[in-house]
């Protein structure tokens, strides 16, 4: 039998068959074995809350706070802005952290873990943003509520009077059980973020060393010297392309160290920079990128050769393949192709980080070319007319929540880490430490230089030294007004200057952080180098956008080749794949189509179609629009529209939003009896009524968790829209009917719903197959017509026929009200199905069809 006694005299005596020993534990031991003794823990974490103090908040009145936090006055539980508001109260952080002592919790477990528990549990969704496939996060949400249920009952025993050791074991519990799958959750994303990270990093070392081979390949051609002035240097053009590549990859390089440094510490953070580095040296090795730029130096060089061929290249010729292929994309991201698709086409004429980005070149197919003005680089466009009142106004304390209101989370992330990174430069501001704001002045300087890398009478006009000696507030804003002159008198456009002269208006006064009502004069100098810098990126935008245009008829014209091409390397199909070969390789593709041909409509059809084209018309009406739209069978998204999972999505769900407006539109107008004139054009007439319009649609478009909720929301907008439209009053009767006719609208029981969903499926199979109209043009007449009326008319784009007819298509079918809506959508269908056929019709869908339609019928 082994007894001890505390504090004093700790003796272990063990009795045995031969003799009793006696053993002394030391006070050390013996304080270990009774804090590892769970059941004295919890009774000594439960007296503590028997305690209380005037001054200092205690625990039992810190658990009542914090049980405050997911309960309002009546009861129910707080909106997600009121639930922050309450966590971030100093009170609340205060009460967290004594009650995360009272447990005697983990270290890792803080204040602000245990507050993000109670957020969790009750918006799960809008906190964590996991799919239905994220497993950790589902068991954080949980555990989340868990962990919250154990406080609420260790607080309901609290208001009984005493405190059960049972209850805080519980909660000790559950709290563990939180904390460990936090962390676990986060560091996920941390894992996630940083491998994205350093992937970057790996593909901007690679354009970074071999552009500095082949520059340096460049120079020993030319027998080590280089004249920047030669007009007549045949490798211009290449070497210009290099230094670009070169400059921007190593600013995109330093950002990522920049960043990982931030999240990881700076020797981890160098450290998978250097490993980033060492994996783009083995690509360039195995890839054999230097040969094939080493190729491209010589023959541009020797100029007569590659004209030669330039001709048959620029004809989508196969000569030189796989070597275009490789000269136009030196990072390696371009994968090798073979046969008519490659970028052999357009290698010449088009530059290689665009090649290399297949979503950009099939958003530009995508395009209407009446639309080309409207193509932006990565789907970002420069913002119009931002004044500098507008923008200073996000740095004013407390505003910088709403700047971001209606943005998309990557821009809401985007601006917040931007936000976080300026906020760490006016703190090092504010101690005397300036060497944060002088690297983002030098950044500013080298992006002002790029915008024209020729002016080396500009480039001097930017004095780095000045910079670096920097050591006080006044000199950082001297040197933005520099900076600021350069770019409003030299290098913006005088649109677009308008907002740098108003700062640099205000920047001249005593008192310019007052006039835009910033606390502190190094939050001014921060927040107007960063405007700075939001302008100078503008103008970089406006150039890549300008540039994007210009080699966009040419994508359009030879984007099909292309498409095929990488369809072909992606899945190893090679020049002449079999009908077998296709089948096995984009079986979701052939699945889809056998599904299309399961249809005895679809079958009657393919019968009697007798050409190529009336087989596409059946592809894209019976094929596209009723087997893969609007299709009730699940199915894989086929290979060929893998791009267009996310543009086919978009458009099922805006059709099924046009359908639930309309029928609510036709049940509004019936009730008000109102002239069907009056909503038969959009925009409406009326601004009220197209206020009503709009507000009707934002509400079937609104977020809801309880559907009790989304249906007396759009209830009321469509009782508001009647009342608008006309109708007098209403009584209790009419809005009991009412609100029962918008919830069998929504739940899809509406006879008018139904009618409208088979006119909508019969709207997209039309315009899916609309073709422009080939009538003969209006002869030419001599003279000029002196009457008024008479002119000629002018020549429209397809995007405006097809607006016409589509128009027409959808006031025949009763979508009046919300045609814009359903223009758009149809807009976008015509264009994914019609760039699919036109970039794989011939030589993947066709086949496919025929062969089908030979199996099926045998």
């Amino acid at each position: 039998t082994a007894m001890h006694t505390f504090p004093s005299a700790t003796t272990c005596t063990t009795s045995t068959t031969s003799q009793r020993q006696q053993r002394v534990i030391s006070h050390n031991e013996a304080a270990v074995l009774l804090q590892s003794w769970r059941t004295w823990k919890d009774r000594v974490s439960a007296s503590r809350f028997a305690q209380a103090d005037e001054e200092y908040i205690a625990p039992r009145d810190a658990l009542k706070i914090l049980v405050s936090i997911v309960e309002d006055k009546d009861g129910q539980p707080p909106s997600f802005d009121a639930m922050r508001s309450k966590m971030v109260h100093p009170g609340t952080i205060e009460a967290a952290r004594v009650l995360v002592e009272a447990l005697r919790q983990p270290a890792r477990l803080n204040d602000r873990t245990l507050l993000s528990a109670f957020l969790i549990s009750a918006y799960p969704a809008e906190v964590l943003d996991a799919d239905e496939k994220d497993k950790r996060a589902k068991m954080l949400a949980k555990a989340s509520c868990g962990l919250v249920s154990a406080i609420q009952a260790l607080a309901g025993t609290l208001s009984e009077g005493s405190i059960s050791s049972d209850s805080v074991r519980e909660v000790c519990s559950r709290a563990i059980a939180f904390n460990e799958l936090f962390h676990l959750w986060k560091d996920a994303d941390l894992s996630k973020l940083i491998g994205n990270m350093t992937k970057s990093a790996e593909q901007s070392w690679i354009a970074y060393l071999s552009s500095c081979e082949a520059l340096s390949y460049m120079l020993e051609v030319q027998g080590g010297s280089l004249d920047p002035d030669d007009k007549h240097d045949p490798l211009m053009s290449l070497r210009m392309r290099h230094e670009a590549s070169k400059a921007g990859a190593r600013t995109h390089i330093k950002r990522l160290r920049v960043s990982l440094n931030k999240l990881v510490g700076s020797e981890e953070g160098r450290q998978l920079v250097k490993d980033a580095k060492e994996r783009a040296l083995r690509q360039i090795v195995e890839d054999n990128i230097v040969a094939a730029l080493k190729e491209e130096v010589n023959q541009q060089y020797q100029g007569s050769s590659f004209q030669s061929d330039d001709g048959e290249r620029a004809l989508g010729g196969k000569k030189d393949t796989a070597t275009n292929a490789h000269c136009c994309d030196p990072t390696g991201t371009v994968e090798k192709t073979t046969g008519l698709g490659d970028e052999s086409a357009l290698g010449d004429r088009v530059p290689s980080e665009i090649l290399a980005n297949e979503e950009l070149v099939h958003r530009i197919l995508l395009t209407d070319p009446s639309d080309f003005h409207k193509l932006s680089w990565n789907d970002q466009t420069s913002e119009g007319s931002v004044s500098v009142d507008d923008f200073m106004a996000r740095w004013v304390d407390g505003s910088r929540l709403h700047s971001t209101a209606g943005a998309s989370p990557e821009k809401m992330i985007t601006e917040n880490m931007k936000q976080a990174f300026f906020d760490l430069i006016t703190e090092d501001l504010g101690k005397g430490d300036y060497t944060s704001m002088q690297n983002v002045l030098l950044d500013l300087h080298e992006s002002l230089r790029k915008l024209v890398p020729s002016r080396t009478d500009l480039h001097s006009y930017l004095r780095d030294e000045e910079v670096k000696a920097a050591c006080s507030v006044n000199d950082i804003s001297a040197l933005l007004l520099t900076a600021a002159d350069a770019l409003a008198n030299n290098l913006e456009a005088p649109a677009r200057a308008s907002s740098t002269l108003d700062w640099i208006r205000v920047a001249s006064e005593a008192d310019a952080e007052a006039h835009y009502g910033l606390s502190s004069r190094e939050r001014y100098v921060v927040a107007s180098c960063a405007f700075l810098l939001f302008k100078t990126e503008m103008c970089h935008i406006d150039i890549a956008n300008f540039r994007l245009m210009e080699v966009a008829p040419l994508i359009h014209k030879l984007g099909p080749d292309y498409k095929l091409g990488r369809l072909n390397a992606r899945f190893a199909l090679g020049e002449s794949p079999s009908i077998d070969e296709l089948k096995h390789k984009l079986p979701s593709t052939n699945a889809w189509i056998m599904s299309m041909l399961a249809s005895p409509e679809s079958q009657a059809e393919i019968v009697r179609a007798n050409s190529t084209g009336k087989r596409f018309a059946c592809l894209k009406s019976r094929g596209f629009v009723d087997s893969l739209l609007f299709s009730t069978n699940q199915l894989a998204m086929p290979e060929i529209f893998g791009i267009d999972t996310a543009r086919i999505m978009h458009i099922r769900n805006e059709s099924r939003l046009v359908v639930i407006a309309s029928a609510l539109g036709l049940h509004i107008s019936n009730m008000s009896r109102a002239d069907p004139s009056i909503l038969a054009t959009v925009p409406l007439s009326s601004q009220l009524l197209e206020e009503k319009r709009q507000e009707l649609y934002s509400a079937l478009r609104a977020p809801h968790t309880d559907q009790k909720q989304f249906f007396a929301a759009v209830a009321d907008v469509v009782i508001s829209f009647a009342l608008t439209l006309g109708m007098p009053s209403i009584t209790p009767t009419a809005e009991k009917s009412l609100k029962n006719t918008v919830a069998a609208v929504l739940r899809g029981f509406d006879p008018v719903v139904k009618l409208l969903d088979n006119r909508v499926k019969q709207f997209m199979r039309n315009v899916c197959k609309w073709q422009p109209s080939t009538s003969a043009p209006i002869p030419m007449q001599t003279g000029r017509s002196m009457l008024k009326g008479e002119d000629a008319p002018s020549a429209r784009s397809t995007k405006e026929l097809f607006v016409v007819d589509a128009l027409k298509e959808a006031k025949k079918s009763g979508f009046s009200l919300f045609a814009d809506n359903l223009i758009d959508v149809g807009d976008m269908a015509y264009h994914v199905v019609d760039v699919a056929i036109k970039s794989y019709g011939d030589s993947v869908l066709d086949r496919l069809l025929v062969d089908a339609a030979l199996t099926v019928s045998e």
